[in-house]
C-alpha cells in the first residue's frame, strides 16, 4: 500500500494555496509519477461532546466495575481498541483525539459490545446526560 498524506488548506480564485509547505515538497517528489488528488470538505475531528461521553460515561462505568481510576481503564484500553498498524506493518498506539469523528464512534462502539459481553450496560450518548 502506498504512503498517502493528507493537506489542508484554502482554495482562493481556482489555487490551492497549502497550510503546511511540506506540500511542495511531497509534489516535487511525486514528479512524473502519476498522482491522485482529492477535493473536499475536510473531515471533522472528534467532538468535545465524544470525548465528554468517552471518559464521562464509558471509562467511568468501566473503571468502577472493575475496580480502576478512569486513567487506569484508559491506560488498559489503548492496546486492545487503539492499537493501529501503518503502511510498513509497524503498530503503534493512536492518540483518542486523533481520530475523527466516525472513527472514534466505531471505537466507542467496540468498547461497548466488549462491555456488554462482560454483562456491563454502557448507554448511548442520547440516553444518559454527561
Amino acid at each position: 500500500m502506498a504512503l498517502k498524506t493528507k493537506y489542508m488548506g484554502l482554495v482562493n480564485q481556482g489555487v490551492f494555496i497549502p497550510d503546511d509547505k511540506k506540500y511542495y515538497l511531497a509534489l516535487a517528489k511525486r514528479n512524473n509519477k502519476r498522482t491522485t488528488i482529492t477535493i473536499g470538505s475536510p473531515e471533522k475531528m472528534q467532538s468535545c461532546s465524544q470525548r465528554r461521553y468517552y471518559w464521562a460515561v464509558v471509562v467511568e462505568i468501566i473503571a468502577d466495575y472493575f475496580g480502576y481510576t478512569p486513567e487506569e481503564m484508559h491506560e488498559i484500553f489503548k492496546p486492545m481498541f487503539f492499537k493501529e498498524h501503518n503502511d510498513k506493518g509497524f503498530e503503534y498506539i493512536k492518540s483518542t483525539t486523533a481520530y475523527l469523528t466516525v472513527e472514534f464512534e466505531a471505537k466507542l462502539s467496540n468498547i461497548r459490545r466488549w462491555a456488554a459481553t462482560r454483562g456491563i450496560y454502557i448507554p448511548l450518548p442520547n440516553e444518559v446526560q454527561y
